[in-house]
């Protein structure tokens, strides 16, 4: 594990293989300080294979996966609110590792403040966090000097702008403070190693979106859509994870990232009495994702070591957007592919598919994804039209609220192309409150 050196309580050794497992085979992580941060944290997103760099989305935790999507979607919503109402269990074991998360954004459409100038601005907040439970520490004696709970959390501030005038195009930024404290100690005579650490990064992206058809009738109160997207984001750029030990202070490199990726959405809209419905729709994206950083793991003398440094091959390191993004091809040992498709229906559920694929040199995996959402949008809108009640308009034009649910199917991943690890489903969900029309 990247943390770990000089481990002999077997408690300790415990938690430090449970995390350096976590690290190597979950979804995400690829053996950086700060590996959470490349976790998907929103159900929707995850159940579309982990992508949303490049697919404009009104999930309140689109800015995770691109600052920019915040110029986009402050367009339609005022504030937009999503939080696990459970952990998800990371762990392999009988464990509990428990990653929890909650994403709140707001924006406003500046053009009625500017005469018609189609500027928008949108603002939001994410707090990730893992907690690896509790644990006994002791001495080599075994006697017991009390307890530790591991943990990592990061709080997540983003801005973003959007421009829409026939092509709708986007940027954002966030910035992030990160905290690690792994708790693992060694105390072997009157030596004392420990792991606690803290770094800030920033995120920035780009997105833009291109109507290619729009509104083309083909029946009574029928209309078809169609677009495409693309978009860019340089993730978790920024200081070295900075611990002190023993009075000692050193770096380790962070989670640093570059996601590329497009999309095309299509969909038929139904206009039914006074109000209009998209009544189908269907999104399909794809990226890929590098890691901008060289691992090579070390074991010397019983003692596990990460030796890491950033990739200088940034913005797109090893990405090839034809292979890897259109054609879904690995060609580059350290990117990640990925896919999905959504299907909506009625502005009520949806359903949604996806896949990853790693071809990393010591770790190959990949898996699949499976996600639906069920939502009170396009109910409340056809009961505003067929029941007039004041109450009832009012929420139909205000509030909606959705809970989405998806899943994770991990293949089987070999580990120096000789060990199978067979990794357990990891399942999120999450409540999304949205609240528009205000201003």
């Amino acid at each position: 594990m990247k943390k770990q050196a000089l481990l002999k309580s077997r408690q300790v050794i415990f938690v430090s293989f449970s995390i350096f497992i976590l690290s190597i085979f979950c979804l995400y992580a690829q053996s950086v300080e700060a590996d959470f941060l490349l976790y998907s944290p929103s159900p929707v997103m995850t159940g579309m294979g982990g992508t949303g760099t490049a697919i404009p989305t009104d999930d309140p935790y689109n800015f995770f996966y691109n600052p920019a999507q915040l110029g986009l979607n402050s367009t339609n919503n005022n504030l937009v609110i999503g939080i696990y109402p459970s952990s998800v269990n990371l762990s392999a074991t009988n464990t509990k590792i428990l990653f929890d998360n909650y994403a709140v954004q707001g924006g406003y459409d500046l053009s009625k403040l500017l005469g018609g100038f189609p500027l928008s601005i949108g603002a939001g907040f994410l707090y990730q966090g893992i907690d690896f439970g509790e644990y006994i520490r002791t001495k080599e004696s075994g006697v017991i000097i009390g307890k530790v709970n591991p943990y990592e959390k990061a709080a997540t501030f983003s801005l973003g702008f959007g421009f829409n005038y026939f092509i709708r195009i986007a940027g954002g930024i966030s910035y992030k403070l990160i905290w690690s404290d792994m708790n693992v100690s060694s105390y072997t005579d009157s030596m004392l190693f420990s792991t606690k650490g803290n770094a800030d990064a920033f995120d920035i992206g780009i997105l833009a979106e291109v109507p290619i058809i729009t509104k083309m009738p083909f029946g009574d109160n029928l209309n078809f859509n169609l677009s495409a997207s693309a978009g860019y984001t340089f993730a978790n750029w920024g200081s070295d994870m900075v611990y002190t030990t023993n009075n000692n202070d050193f770096g380790s490199p962070i989670a640093r990232t570059a996601r590329l990726g497009y999309g095309l959405s299509t969909g038929i809209d139904y206009k039914y009495k006074e109000t209009e419905f998209k009544l189908v729709q269907i999104d399909w994206t794809s990226e890929a994702n590098d890691l901008l950083a060289k691992v090579r793991i070390v074991d010397l003398h019983d003692s596990v070591f990460s030796l890491i440094s950033y990739n200088s091959s940034a913005p797109f390191g090893e990405i090839n957007f034809w292979d890897n993004v259109i054609m879904l091809k690995n060609t580059s040992a350290g990117t990640v592919n990925r896919h999905g498709v959504r299907v909506s229906l009625f502005e009520t559920a949806d359903i949604s598919f996806g896949g990853y694929s790693k071809p990393h040199p010591h770790i190959k995996s990949s898996g699949s994804t499976l996600g639906f959402s069920i939502g009170t949008k396009g109910v409340m809108k056809f009961l505003s039209q067929e029941i007039k009640n004041d109450i009832i308009e009012f929420i139909a034009k205000h509030f909606s609220l959705q809970y989405s649910y998806s899943i994770i199917k991990f293949d089987k991943a070999y580990y120096l192309n000789d060990i199978i690890i067979q990794y357990p489903d990891q399942k999120y969900n999450a409540l999304y409150l949205n609240m528009s029309g205000f201003w």
